[in-house]
């Protein structure tokens, strides 16, 4: 006796665990991203913010210690000495880089010194926050690209850290110093916060993904695995039916289908033996063997139904056409297109299963839509199967829905069980469309 090979661990293409696995990835890195980009632009946003308050701490301390004790009467007033020794000190100040540009205001808003020798003893619009500095103290500190209309001839510099100090002159009056202060050291303690930032949210992150991929991984051919024995055992029910149904068109053909052909041959027998005087049960026998003769009649579709020996044999489009040539009989035009290249090469029990949505769909045209005219289409595509049933019958009411078509909603239970799908729609020319879609690989399991 053979042995069944082993169960596959593996992860199939398609399989659930594969998918999972894929987008969970896929979602990591993309939240990762997220991460380190929001850390960076934290950290830019904490660096510009630390950067401005030490150039607020230095822009005041430059202005009340060196800036504004320096500044007297000569300066005030342009003397060339006093303005020379100033100049000298504010040069010295500028040389290291640090400090790009300077500037000192009276309340007027005239510009009593600058680093830029064409703006001195010019006057300038101060707005409102620079100008209560001279009453209230302290400082204003942002950052600067030099739009302003005193910025005019410093220089590009780019973005610089602008700082407003108030302080005092030497003979005591109000004057605010302006230094502007080169960012550099912005970058610098932006890496320095992403580095003291970033590992935390960027680590627990990482060890999140670590924990949770191996559980996602289980939990996922789990579900790969229960799927796998849902359509197992959904096949093998449909195996089981498909026997089931083959053992009763077996009983029916040599039971009950033989022992109705013999009562009507015994009734034809009894008939032809009867005298021709008696009229009356030679009547009765006639109409009774016509009777026998119709349910012959009626057991032979019933098992055509129940097991069409055409649809193994010779395919399902030659099956159909028998279905379409018996609702002919019932004044039913059937149009068949069947795209036989496309279903050539498919298991029995998907040719069965076409057999059934189809027989299903033509069942119900014929007892509920009372339709002249009807088209059936089956097809294969991208592993799937597609069957359409539509007729030009009186429509379809949604309200109807599938209540009181127990076999329309048995099919659809069967195709959702499989991964497919059952919806009956009015048409947009009016009548009816049954249509179906289930996945092929489902059926070869």
């Amino acid at each position: 006796m053979s042995t069944p090979p082993p169960e596959n661990d593996g992860v199939r293409p398609n399989s659930i665990a594969r998918r999972a696995l894929v987008r969970f990835t896929v979602l990591s890195l993309l939240v990762l991203m997220l991460v380190i980009v929001a850390t960076f632009f934290v950290s830019r946003s904490v660096s510009r913010d630390v950067a401005l308050r030490h150039a607020k701490a230095r822009g005041i301390t430059f202005a009340r210690v060196v800036g504004g004790p320096l500044v007297d009467r000569g300066v005030r007033t342009g003397d060339p000495v006093s303005l020379r020794d100033f100049t000298r000190v504010m040069k010295n100040r500028l040389r290291d880089k640090s400090m790009v540009h300077i500037k000192v205001w009276d309340r007027t808003g005239r510009v009593i010194w600058s680093d830029e020798p064409g703006l001195r003893g010019h006057s300038f619009h101060l707005e409102a926050p620079v100008r209560r500095l001279f009453a209230t103290g302290g400082a204003n500190a942002s950052m600067s690209r030099g739009e302003k209309q005193e910025n005019a001839r410093d220089g590009s510099h780019g973005t610089l850290l602008e700082v407003y100090a108030a302080t005092r002159s030497a003979e005591g009056k109000p004057i605010i110093v302006e230094s502007y202060w080169a960012t550099d050291s912005i970058n610098d303690d932006a890496r320095a916060v992403m580095l003291r930032i970033a590992p935390l949210p960027i680590g627990a992150l990482l060890l999140f993904s670590i924990v949770v991929l191996p559980l996602a991984w289980s939990l996922a051919r789990r579900v790969d695995r229960a799927q796998d024995e849902s359509r197992r055992s959904l096949q093998h029910a449909l195996s089981a039916s498909d026997l089931e149904r083959r053992r009763i068109a077996r009983d029916l053909h040599d039971g009950v289908m033989q022992d109705v052909s013999g009562a009507g041959y015994a009734l034809s027998a009894a008939s032809s033996a009867l005298p021709p005087e008696a009229e009356v049960p030679r009547l009765l026998l006639d109409e009774v063997s016509g009777l026998v003769r119709h349910v012959g009649e009626s057991l032979r579709a019933l098992l055509a139904d129940i097991y069409p020996a055409n649809l193994a044999r010779d395919g399902l489009a030659v099956a159909v056409e028998e279905l379409a040539r018996r609702a002919a009989d019932q004044n039913l035009e059937v149009d068949v297109q069947i795209d036989q290249e496309a279903l050539s090469e498919v298991p029995v029990e998907v040719s069965q299963l076409c057999y059934r949505v189809i027989r299903e769909g033509l069942r119900n045209v014929l007892r509920h839509a009372h339709a002249a005219h009807a088209q059936v289409n089956a097809t294969a595509q991208n592993g799937e199967i597609f069957i359409a049933v539509a007729d030009d019958g009186r429509g379809f009411e949604r309200r109807e829905s599938t209540e009181g078509h127990l076999g329309l909603r048995l099919l659809e239970d069967t195709l959702v069980d499989l991964g497919g799908s059952l919806a009956v729609d009015s048409g947009v020319d009016g009548g009816t469309i049954l249509s179906a879609a289930f996945p092929m690989e489902v059926a070869l399991r």
